[in-house]
């Protein structure tokens, strides 16, 4: 089936139905417009939320329409990311060799929660030392140098690139679970 009939059909759908769409972390602007494209403007009610980091999505929606989360304080991005990685410590604490490692990870994150939880949980399965932090330190150096925005890093890609293949292979059955929806 082509594009245009997809839209077609989904049109025919949701004409008489008030609906809700949710996009979760929309990284280019032509998905929202494709979406609407393909919605029905019936008056019933219908709603559609889009989460994103990109500029150039925040753009699509009316200004009044737009709301902008703020960055999480130092404390606040400390506290989450050592929930985050070191949640079977009952202080969340790590060791103290690596803490001021673990300080200077959690600043170059800038109080982004996604960034916090997603490098606290590559931390989770590491080992907890001051080799492997300092080598998450400087590949998020790396990436920063590189990438100055961090905007097309996507979560788990930073797992993929640092996880071992044993361990992605125990947790990929875990991604699609949660990915579907399921919680632990």
């Amino acid at each position: 089936m082509e594009t245009e009939d997809l839209q077609d059909e989904l049109k025919r759908f949701l004409r008489d139905r008030k609906y809700l769409v949710i996009l979760d972390d929309v990284w280019a602007p032509e998905v929202v417009i494709d979406l609407l494209r393909a919605l029905v403007l019936n008056l019933k009610g219908s709603r559609v939320l889009v989460t994103t980091r990109i500029d150039g999505v925040v753009l699509l929606a009316f200004p009044d329409k737009r709301i902008t989360l703020e960055r999480l304080s130092e404390k606040e991005s400390k506290e989450l990311f050592y929930r985050t990685a070191f949640p079977r410590d009952e202080n969340h604490e790590c060791a103290e060799q690596v803490t001021q490692l673990a300080n200077k990870i959690v600043s170059k994150c800038k109080g982004i929660p996604l960034a916090i939880v997603s490098i606290g949980r590559l931390l989770l399965v590491r080992d907890k030392t001051e080799e492997e932090f300092r080598h998450i330190h400087d590949q998020l150096d790396w990436e920063l140098i590189n990438n100055p925005s961090l905007e097309h890093v996507r979560k788990y890609s930073l797992l993929e690139l640092h996880l071992p293949s044993d361990k992605l292979e125990e947790l990929l059955p875990i991604f699609n679970l949660v990915s579907r929806g399921l919680s632990f």
